[in-house]
């Protein structure tokens, strides 16, 4: 609950920013026709959006494993990650649609000194967020505002582009590079995108979270009753993994013992990794081993 309320913090203190910065942008976008500013508006304004569904995710997330979700609801916060990878296609297609228009009918932006002010306010701003959420993010193990950070980070290298269109213009160049640059804004916006659904797509379809052999010889460490480990398997978030694997040991240990076996090595492994871990052991004696290729041999 601890971890949940200080997600809850961060992403209310960031929401507030995010909606700021996002005003800014579009007001001057508007006031000085300067489409990739007018873009990068947008895109801040998507910052808010992805805010309020990493609370909505890290809301759910929160609640005690139940009969309808016996595992938990751990992984509502990486579905809100998600949605926050998705959301930056919408925001791509803004992006390209306002590139487009100015193909079709090129502005020159009267952006003056005061223009230039507002966006690197906000582009300094940006770059606070986006260090400080991805640091809670890391401490927290939140795919949440990891994401959202990785979301901000962008804003920072949008704005810079924004900058590099008012100074080329205001050289000389003619308007049309500012559509050349929405383009090359929408091009990060969809990187971003893919980034993200690489860190929560691998959690939504139980892709191995663990190195496999690291953590079988941590497990054959642990006791000379080990003797093989196979059919190993991990899944979850990389602050609560779910282990199984069929453990092979002597036929004279007992019920008890194989039971006591198993608590050790769940505890072993909270402790060497430093997570929430769930270990299901299926322990075989070594006269009824299954068939199965060994993973590690004593």
């Amino acid at each position: 609950m601890e971890r949940t309320r200080k997600i809850k913090r961060v992403l209310l203190a960031i929401l507030v920013i995010n909606y700021v910065v996002a005003a800014v942008k579009i007001a001057l976008g508007y006031v000085f026709a300067f489409g990739s500013l007018l873009s990068d508006g947008y895109h801040a304004l998507s910052d808010g959006t992805a805010n309020i569904a990493g609370l909505i995710g890290n809301r759910f997330a929160s609640r005690d494993p139940d009969k309808r979700h016996p595992y938990g609801y751990h992984k509502y916060e990486t579905l809100s990650a998600l949605f926050i990878g998705l959301l930056l296609f919408g925001i791509a297609g803004i992006v390209v649609a306002n590139a487009v228009s100015g193909f079709l009918t090129p502005h020159r932006p009267d952006f003056d000194g005061a223009g230039f002010l507002g966006v690197f306010i906000t582009l300094a701003l940006n770059t606070v967020i986006a260090a400080l959420e991805y640091r809670a993010g890391k401490r927290l193990e939140s795919e949440v505002l990891i994401s959202d950070s990785l979301h901000t980070r962008g804003d920072v290298l949008i704005s810079l582009g924004v900058l590099t269109s008012a100074a080329l213009i205001r050289a000389g160049l003619p308007p049309v590079i500012d559509s050349f640059l929405s383009l090359f804004i929408a091009g990060l916006v969809f990187a971003l995108s893919v980034k993200i659904l690489r860190i929560t797509l691998p959690v939504l379809l139980d892709k191995n979270v663990l190195d496999e052999r690291e953590v079988i010889a941590m497990i054959c460490e642990l006791d000379d009753a080990i003797l093989e480990i196979h059919k190993f398997r991990s899944r979850g978030k990389q602050n609560h993994i779910y282990i199984d694997f069929h453990l092979v040991t002597h036929g004279q240990m007992t019920v008890t013992e194989s039971h006591l076996l198993s608590h050790r090595i769940e505890e072993e492994l909270r402790q060497k990794l430093g997570k929430t871990v769930e270990v299901i052991a299926h322990i075989e004696p070594q006269d009824e081993m299954l068939a199965a290729p060994p993973a590690i041999e004593r």
